[in-house]
């Protein structure tokens, strides 16, 4: 399993950019991302440490897909003249930055409204809702590229919380199975 999940891993990392494929240009980069850097390596970690596959896998994974998509979309930004010259087609280039805005609150909110949706159907342990102290960094990344879609050279600070966003998230969604794990 964890070597089929590591080719895959490896397909859609070459596929990104690699030719033929190409899926970056395609406008299917963020969703490789998201496959290769979110429910992938959760897959395998969950594997590795159990031995067996869970329906958990999807409510852990798909919020930190969602966030590493964040972290790619809001970097395309300030690359979006270069992108659109190359014909690397990814959403910030097919939307428009102003329109590519909107996608925004959906990256954020997703990964928020799935834990807390775990929660509720007791998928996940309650403590899993510490996720929702890191709200504070996702509302200053969708205020800064909302004010400053069009300055790209100001995005430095959005970049950087996008990158902790997912780190923040992610720690603590995993310490919260790891607690709810040791308290059981």
């Amino acid at each position: 399993v964890v070597l089929w999940l590591g080719a895959a891993g490896v397909l859609l990392g070459y596929s990104y950019t690699g030719t033929p494929i190409r899926l970056a240009h395609r406008g299917l980069g963020e969703i490789t991302v998201g496959c290769a850097f979110g429910i992938l390596p959760v897959l395998g970690s969950y594997f590795v440490q159990t031995g067996h596959m869970d329906v958990l896998i999807p409510w852990i994974g798909l919020p930190i897909s969602f966030l590493i998509i964040l972290v790619l979309f809001v970097n395309q930004f300030p690359d979006y003249f270069a992108d659109r010259a190359v014909g690397k087609r990814n959403l910030v280039v097919r939307l428009g930055r102003r329109r590519a805005t909107s996608a925004i609150p959906i990256l954020i909110g997703l990964p928020y409204i799935m834990v807390i949706s775990a929660v509720v159907q007791e998928k996940l342990p309650a403590g899993s809702l510490w996720t929702l102290a890191s709200m504070p960094l996702a509302i200053g990344i969708w205020r800064t590229v909302r004010r400053k879609c069009e300055r790209p050279g100001q995005f430095v600070p959005a970049m950087a919380d996008a990158v902790k966003l997912h780190l923040v998230f992610g720690l603590i969604l995993s310490a919260s199975l790891v607690m709810a794990r040791l308290g059981s």
